[in-house]
């Protein structure tokens, strides 16, 4: 088995190797820290990537239970050595094999969010199953039915999250992905081996297929976005700042001031548009936003928001931006009647002798 699990390293090493890129467009790296707050700040508000989010970890935790107790199951429940045991997780093992070969067919007659539900319902039915298996027999193919529903579960999610996210912030929520899933899985596995030993093995299985059951049903009011009909190509539809007073480099932070005039009766459409706009602008780079109505010109709006420095400002203007954010901005400008020039607000310096 490990010369087996070396070989198979050896290949993938060998195909990197060889693994040509194509040459792309060198860009300036962003700072760690900078990139790390936009990627949080992305995914805080975005409300279907949390949705996305939320629904997988209301899947692991009862889920996870499979990882921390399946040991106790073949060894305490059916009688089974360490043969036995290997047998079970291979089992799981063909689940997910058959889960990623035939999720591209299901893929193509139901939602992500039916499949989600689905997969969700059917680990809690296997699970709970498990619970009054007595034979190696009866645990095998309720074994399979959980790792088929893990992978779907899985691939449905990171796919998803693939094709939703714009390239710029993708890794990034990737990786809060991984930490979600990981975190859980760290947290829910003592939960359940402290269950199991406080009121034994098979009420643990049943209390983990009961809570799955319930999180399924709870959570599949949370739709989950179609990521094949989403416009998240980045495009660049924000006229260059034409700047009398060059930025001090880095300059931060920068408020970006936008001023509307918008008659009386579009004004209910357009501060509820301006919602809109806010998520958009949140997500691209800005950390703090407001609308203000001009107290002393009727009709007047003021939108204000804040981006930590000049260079996070500049990423808004060369790559963030995506069709949807272009089509969001077109909405409120079509409830205007005047649009005033972009105003930069730049931290006050000296002037140079």
């Amino acid at each position: 088995m490990f010369w087996l699990n070396a070989l198979a390293g050896a290949v993938l090493l060998a195909v990197l190797l060889a693994w040509r890129r194509p040459t792309v467009r060198a860009e300036r790296r962003e700072r760690f820290l900078p990139a790390l707050r936009s990627g949080v700040r992305y995914v805080r508000h975005e409300p279907a990537v949390v949705a996305i989010l939320v629904r997988f970890g209301a899947f692991v935790f009862p889920a996870g239970a499979v990882w921390a107790l399946l040991p106790l199951i073949a060894n305490h429940q059916l009688g089974l050595d360490a043969g036995g045991y290997g047998v079970l997780f291979s089992a799981l093992g063909v689940g997910a094999v058959c889960g990623a070969l035939g999720l591209g067919p299901v893929k193509q007659r139901l939602t992500s969010s039916t499949i989600l539900t689905s997969a969700g319902l059917a680990f809690a039915a296997a699970f709970l199953a498990l619970a009054f298996t007595e034979t190696i027999w009866q645990a095998v193919p309720l074994l399979v039915v959980c790792g088929l529903a893990w992978s779907a579960s899985v691939a449905t999610v990171v796919s998803e999250l693939q094709l939703f996210v714009p390239g710029w912030v993708r890794a990034r929520v990737i990786a809060i992905y991984l930490m979600v899933f990981l975190g859980i899985q760290s947290v829910a596995a003592p939960i359940w081996e402290l269950v199991t030993g406080q009121f034994g093995l098979r009420t643990a299985l049943v209390l983990a297929g009961a809570v799955g059951v319930v999180t399924a049903l709870a959570c599949s009011r949370m739709p989950v976005p179609d990521g094949h009909s989403m416009q998240r190509t980045p495009v660049v539809f924000w006229d260059a700042p034409q700047l009398q007073v060059e930025p001090a480099s880095p300059s931060g932070p920068v408020l970006v001031v936008n001023r509307y005039r918008v008659d009386s009766q579009n004004q209910a459409g357009f501060v509820e548009a301006m919602g809109g706009l806010r998520g958009s602008r949140l997500r691209s780079g800005a950390s703090k936003w407001s609308l203000y109505q001009v107290g002393e010109k009727s009709g007047w709006f003021v939108e204000q928001f804040l981006v930590s420095s000049w260079e996070e400002h500049e990423r808004q203007h060369d790559g963030r931006l995506t069709v949807e954010d272009r089509d969001i901005e077109e909405k409120v400008l079509a409830l205007t009647t005047e649009r005033g020039s972009p105003e930069h607000l730049l931290p006050a310096r000296r002037s140079a002798p």
